[in-house]
Formats: structure tokens, C-alpha cells, sequence
């Protein structure tokens, strides 16, 4: 069986780059099959050499890669079966198997960024109802990609997220040794710790200000660690200047690094309104670190009583959830997920899609 995947993320910084990271690292392909690995020129993929063929894009233009190359590499790889994220070759001539993690987009009351907005309302309902495999990540979501597009829960495969193997508890030396403190000026008082990017979606203007109003009437030395780009906070400057040595921002593209910051860390703080992959705070569970997170039916299904929960639209409730978090942890315990099963299931999924294709 040859099976491409389209794995342009790689090198990225969201939780569909860890996602697929996870899921790539643990594939094994079965003997006689042969994987191709479809790639961005820029991206580190040095780790997938001899154990997928790996295939680069000669365009970073989203439409140009999925109108065009994927189809293009589907005629001249003879594939049996393309692996997709969110979107459908128009002119495929092997079954498709996509990934849509979720549809938030459709039901969350703040849209953010239009133009992927209106890009997501037009292609991921066509990739729903014209992949002949959609694999997602939660029960809530397969009901949820069923009802709204009005497809057949059985052709929606659910794989559930797991953790990597850098993401556990870290002994002093370890931490020692990395010195992420000081790597990335983080300092050595207390800190809470949110992973994301700066984009609306992310809802981290809420966090924001949620911190500074725990920072006005507390006296507290804790400090608010966010792994993300700022420059789109540029605009906020003016508000935040006088906390610019309690809010840090950092860039972390090191998982080693990332997992041993999430270790140090007094909390994990998950304030986003989009449900997404929902990796990271099962990494931080699996570090032993406590989460507070969004009040959403996915966050439920991941998390259970393992976690904070505040409502992502009132700040005042993500500043009960940093009170919480910081006072009242609720015990970190870690997941039972691996990346092998998950990889399993995907595996059985290509085969399914092809077999019916014979």
C-alpha cells in the first residue's frame, strides 16, 4: 500500500504540528507499504529520513498545495490512499482520509480572523462530506462534524490525542541541565505557564487581563509565562508596559525545552475558546503540573475531573481559575493515551479506505 500524507505543519507551532508530530514519530509503516511524507521546504524532518520518502512542496501558498500539488502527487506516487488536514483534493484519484480536529469556528461567538473564517466555512464542510475517511480527535466532535454537514458518523474515525515522550516529570539535574530559566530570561521567581500564539483564538487578551487584575489585588510575586509570538500585541503596549517584567512572552521551538519549562512552571493555563487539538494540557498533566482550562464539552471530554474549569469569555472567571490554579490545584494526573495506539487506528483506517476503493 503507498500512502501520502500531507504533513505541511511540520515545523510550526500549533497543536496540529504536535498532533501530527506525535502521530508521525509513533507510524510504523507495515512491511511492503511505503509512506510519503509531503513537506514545506523550511521545515526539520531530518528524524523522518529512511522511514517515509520524503516528498517537498514547492509552494507555501495553501491553495497552490491543495488545488494542485497534492493532486499532482497523487497521479505520481500512485497512491492507494492521501492523508489530508482539513481540506480535500479537488481531484483525487485515491480515497482521501482527512483530519478535521474540530469545528469550533461554526458555534464560537468571536470568529477572530475572517479570512480564515470564510476559508474554513467553505472548505471544511466540502472536505467533510467528500473525504471518504474523516479522522478526528473526541466523541463530542464526531457527533459534532456528523450533525452539522450531515454526514455518517461511520465514515468519522476518532483518534485520540496522547502525549510524547519529552512531556513527563523532570528530576532537579534534568531541569538543571536545560536551564530553561535562564535560556529564555524567564527568571527565578514563580510563574503560570500558557502555550499558544497570539491570534484571537487563543482568547490570551482575556488571559491578560485576567492575570493583571490578580496581579492588582494580590500581593504576588508570580509572574505569566506565554510560548508565543507578541508582535500582534503591539497594539496592547501601552496597557501592559507596567507589567512588562511580570508578562513575559517567549519563543520555545525546542519540545525538550518546552516540557521542562511546563515542569517549572506552578500551573498551566489553557484559556482558549477554540477547542483544537487539546494537546497541551495533557502534556502538563503528564509533567505533573496542574491546569486550569476553557469550560467547553471537548476540554470535559479530554480532561474530566482533572482540571480547573472557568468560562474563556468573563475575565473575571479566568481570574478566579489563576486563584484556583495558584491555591487550590486540582491533582495533575497523567493520561493513558499513547501515540502508538493512536497510530494503530490511523493505520487500520488507510487500509479501510483503501480496501474499498479494490
Amino acid at each position: 500500500m503507498k500512502v501520502g500524507i500531507d504533513a505541511h505543519m511540520l515545523g510550526g507551532t500549533s497543536e496540529d504540528e504536535s498532533f501530527y508530530r506525535g502521530i508521525l514519530d509513533a507510524l510504523k509503516p507495515d512491511k511492503g507499504d511505503v509512506y510519503y511524507l509531503f513537506v514545506d521546504r523550511d521545515a526539520d524532518v531530518s528524524r523522518y529520513k529512511g522511514k517515509f520518502k520524503l516528498v517537498f512542496f514547492k509552494s507555501s501558498n495553501s491553495f497552490t498545495r491543495n488545488i494542485f500539488e497534492l493532486t499532482k502527487f497523487c497521479y505520481k506516487y500512485d497512491l492507494d490512499v492521501i492523508h489530508t488536514l482539513h481540506y480535500v483534493p479537488f481531484n483525487s484519484p485515491c480515497p482521501v482520509v482527512c483530519t478535521i480536529n474540530d469545528i469550533s469556528f461554526e458555534h464560537e461567538k468571536n470568529n477572530g480572523n475572517k479570512v480564515e473564517y470564510f476559508k474554513n466555512k467553505l472548505l471544511i464542510p466540502f472536505c467533510a462530506k467528500h473525504a471518504d475517511r474523516v479522522i478526528t480527535i473526541s466523541n463530542l466532535s464526531r457527533r459534532d462534524i456528523a450533525n452539522t454537514y450531515d454526514v455518517s458518523q461511520k465514515k468519522i474515525e476518532v483518534v485520540s490525542n496522547a502525549v510524547a515522550s519529552d512531556f513527563r516529570r523532570m528530576d532537579d539535574d534534568e531541569l538543571d541541565d536545560l536551564d530553561v530559566r535562564g535560556k529564555y530570561d524567564l527568571g527565578y521567581s514563580p510563574f503560570i505557564l500558557c502555550v499558544g500564539d497570539s491570534q484571537s483564538d487563543r482568547n490570551l487578551s482575556r488571559l491578560i487581563n485576567a492575570y493583571i487584575m490578580y496581579k492588582e489585588r494580590w500581593d504576588t510575586n508570580i509572574k505569566l509565562v506565554i510560548v508565543g509570538k507578541s508582535s500582534l500585541y503591539d497594539d496592547m503596549y501601552d496597557e501592559i508596559e507596567e507589567y512588562e517584567d511580570e508578562i513575559l512572552f517567549t519563543g520555545c521551538r525546542d519540545r525538550l525545552d518546552l516540557a521542562a519549562m511546563v515542569n517549572e512552571s506552578e500551573g498551566f493555563i489553557c484559556p482558549s475558546f477554540v477547542e483544537g487539538a487539546g494537546i497541551s494540557p495533557l502534556e502538563a498533566l503528564n509533567c505533573g503540573t496542574p491546569v486550569a482550562a476553557a469550560d467547553l464539552p471537548h476540554t470535559h471530554e479530554v480532561l474530566g475531573n482533572r482540571a480547573i474549569y472557568f468560562d474563556p469569555y468573563d475575565e473575571e472567571d479566568i481570574y478566579e481559575g489563576i486563584c484556583r490554579l495558584v491555591d487550590d490545584p486540582v491533582e495533575a494526573v497523567a493520561s493513558g493515551n499513547t501515540w502508538e495506539d493512536s497510530s494503530r487506528r490511523i493505520k487500520k483506517v488507510y487500509r479501510d479506505a483503501a480496501s474499498e476503493m479494490c
